[in-house]
């Protein structure tokens, strides 16, 4: 009996601690490429190619720029796109119609932040032809939100781009620059 002890002891020796398999009923270990694909693991999205997209709400088609291979939803007055790999991990781009627009870029602001979070900062404010965008952000960078309101043809239309994250999920990656690329998907909105 000695001997095979001696030899289970001396064959372990040789063994790493991440070798050995996971006991019966035990969760195996997480696949480094699978936490990249967590649905709550927020993702870096700030650098996303944008390709011209058709669409239309009900009494305006439009056109805007959006990353490709996104998943779109349409309800109503509104068409909203999310990342295919989850719904908590990256922003989520929508349009609508808009009943009252806002008339000056003050309005626009107080829309922007029409939150009960008193923490909001102002990133950006201007006037944009035919219309006004806001970008508001938390300083944790837990949640951003890009908001575009533009009217054309009679028709307001509303791009927004809202990304939110918990505490326990940390910051938005690269929230200045996922910034950016919510105002440039915004921006692009126009009538087609």
């Amino acid at each position: 009996m000695a001997p095979l002890v001696i030899l289970l002891a001396l064959g372990a020796c040789g063994q790493r601690d991440d070798a050995v398999p996971p006991q019966a009923g035990a969760a195996a270990p997480v696949p480094k490429a699978t936490l990249a694909a967590d649905p709550f693991t927020p993702r870096d999205v700030s650098r996303a190619a944008l390709v011209r997209v058709e669409d239309a709400v009900p009494g305006a088609p439009f056109a805007i720029e959006l990353p490709t291979g996104l998943v779109r939803e349409a309800k109503g007055a509104y068409v909203t796109w999310r990342w295919p790999d989850g719904t908590f991990n990256a922003p989520s781009i929508t349009v609508m119609t808009v009943d009252l627009p806002p008339a000056t870029l003050e309005a626009a602001v107080a829309a922007a932040k029409l939150t009960s979070d008193p923490a909001l900062v102002v990133a950006t404010q201007q006037q944009v032809h035919d219309g006004f965008l806001v970008s508001v952000h938390r300083p944790d960078d837990h949640y951003m939100a890009t908001e575009l309101t533009r009217t054309f043809g009679g028709q307001a239309l509303r791009c927004l781009v809202v990304y939110r994250t918990t505490a326990k999920q940390g910051p938005i990656p690269a929230r200045a620059l996922t910034t950016t690329l919510a105002e440039t998907i915004c921006v692009s909105l126009a009538p087609r």
